[in-house]
């Protein structure tokens, strides 16, 4: 199997390292402001090092491998994805690891299979940063079947969803939300906890708890929670806003977070749970609908 990058970034390093130390014959192509053609030799002498050729086009690219995986900015996704599809030949695989949106994914693979190749929209779950190549895949569209078929026996972690395009990106958008916002919530308690001198007690005070449990059981447990105990969640988040202003750091994250509380106080879950909570955070969940969410055109 000949496989060929399309962009030099933190995942193509990764996966040009990873398929290249399985034999795998890998090229690159790389059009980056700082890492386009012609090649400097300090970016060629990295290409190189990590097992990669570099070749001169997309179209050359395209046309001398068997498979072509897409790993550019995400700005660049559509863009990449036409010029890709201006040379894939029938049967061809390529893979878009781009963290683009689900409209952009299905706008490439329509293009790919337009010119007769197969498609797989994929999900990178986690941080390559942390886990390398052997970072969960999640992979939906018409080439995700075939893409695991070749790529797990070369060490990839391969989830096959279903056959359509944007699934897995559609996926990788809702965890992206859960996982940014959550960073974002610790780095402002960071701050508020710095400024107040606590800082190392404070990281310890949010991780170790997390440390000691299964971050599923977390999650649902908040699941289940938040909607009863939205009263007085609010008022202790109304406390946490008072000290951080008094401390000079602005509160966005928190007051987003008491925001959503209001609203939860509103869908009245003593009523719809008067005597025992649920056990399964999926029937509380669909109790967290709103009906008419506040800014929601009539």
């Amino acid at each position: 199997m000949e496989v060929g990058i399309v962009g030099f970034g933190e995942v193509g390093r990764a996966l040009t390292s990873a398929l290249s130390e399985q034999g795998v014959a890998v090229s690159v192509f790389s059009s980056g402001r700082r890492n386009g053609p012609p090649y400097s030799p300090e970016f060629r002498e990295q290409v190189e090092g990590a097992g990669g050729a570099l070749v001169e086009s997309i179209e050359e690219l395209v046309t001398s491998v068997d498979v072509v995986i897409s790993s550019v900015v995400v700005a660049s996704t559509a863009v990449v994805g036409k010029e890709i599809a201006q040379h894939v030949r029938a049967g061809q695989l390529v893979v878009d690891v781009n963290s683009a949106n689900p409209d952009v994914k299905i706008g490439v693979s329509a293009g790919v299979e337009a010119g007769g190749g197969i498609y797989a929209d994929v999900a990178i779950i986690g941080m390559v940063k942390l886990y390398g190549a052997s970072v969960l895949m999640k992979a939906s569209g018409s080439g995700a079947a075939d893409f695991a078929e070749r790529f797990t026996p070369v060490g990839l972690r391969i989830d096959v969803l279903d056959n359509r395009a944007g699934t897995a990106s559609t996926l990788k958008m809702v965890r992206s939300l859960a996982m940014k916002s959550m960073g974002m919530v610790i780095l402002e308690a960071l701050l508020v906890a710095q400024t107040l001198g606590i800082g190392e007690l404070a990281f310890d005070a949010i991780c170790a708890p997390m440390d000691g449990v299964k971050f599923s059981d977390w999650a649902k447990s908040g699941v289940l929670s938040n909607g009863l105990a939205a009263r007085r969640r609010a008022d202790e988040t109304r406390s946490v806003i008072e000290l951080m202003q008094r401390q000079g750091v602005d509160p966005v994250m928190a007051s987003a977070a008491l925001e959503r509380l209001e609203r939860l106080i509103s869908l009245n879950f003593e009523e719809i749970y008067p005597d025992e909570p649920p056990t399964d955070f999926r029937d509380a969940l669909q109790h967290y609908r709103e009906t008419s969410p506040v800014g929601a055109s009539s």
